[in-house]
């Protein structure tokens, strides 16, 4: 199969705009000038326990993508051309990935991660994926309740961590994800 292309702008609830795009190599510097920009408590929703950095065998990692088996989607400030956030999926068996999303702060609540997630979904299921699974911390409401919206399965996983699956559709569903999950689908295929 195909990857998808999944680049394209869009404007943001609350002003501004920014860039869908596939990451590679180039995004290091992204990632660690938006690391540096997001909270203690943003970091330990995301990896457990506050960060200081990447070291440079995690940032070799978090860019060595094929569109097969591992995606990466950035989100970058049409102004200030800064990080807003990032997705990824990691392919961990035949059909199905790990998926996870970070947030700069200061983007949070203004429509980033929905934008993300639905990249990473309709990249999914251009790469063959039929489910998208991760998990985040039981009190981490927005991205519980970003996973509800696009219809995924939670899971209390003890620990305080909630364990999150998603189903990647062979056609979008009728309703506002279907809708939204075929706009992004226009927009990769340079339609919109």
């Amino acid at each position: 199969m195909k990857p998808a292309r999944c680049r394209f702008d869009i404007p943001l609830s609350r002003g501004g705009a920014i860039r869908i795009l596939p990451l590679g190599r180039w995004a290091k510097p992204y990632l660690v000038e938006g690391l540096a920009r997001t909270s203690p408590e943003t970091q330990t929703r995301r990896f457990g326990a506050p960060r200081a950095g990447f070291t440079p065998a995690e940032l070799d990692h978090l860019t060595r993508v094929d569109g097969r088996t591992v995606l990466a989607l950035g989100a970058r400030d049409l102004v200030t051309g800064r990080g807003a956030g990032v997705a990824r999926w990691m392919r961990d068996g035949a059909t199905s990935a790990e998926a996870a999303i970070l947030i700069v702060d200061e983007f949070a609540r203004r429509g980033v991660g929905r934008w993300l997630m639905g990249g990473l979904v309709v990249s999914a299921k251009r790469a063959g994926l039929a489910r998208l699974h991760g998990e985040t911390h039981a009190d981490n409401h927005a991205m519980l309740g970003l996973a509800a919206w696009f219809g995924a399965r939670t899971r209390f996983a003890g620990g305080g961590r909630t364990l999150l699956e998603l189903d990647v559709p062979p056609a979008w569903p009728a309703g506002e994800a279907g809708e939204f999950l075929s706009r992004i689908e226009r927009h990769v295929d340079g339609r919109a």
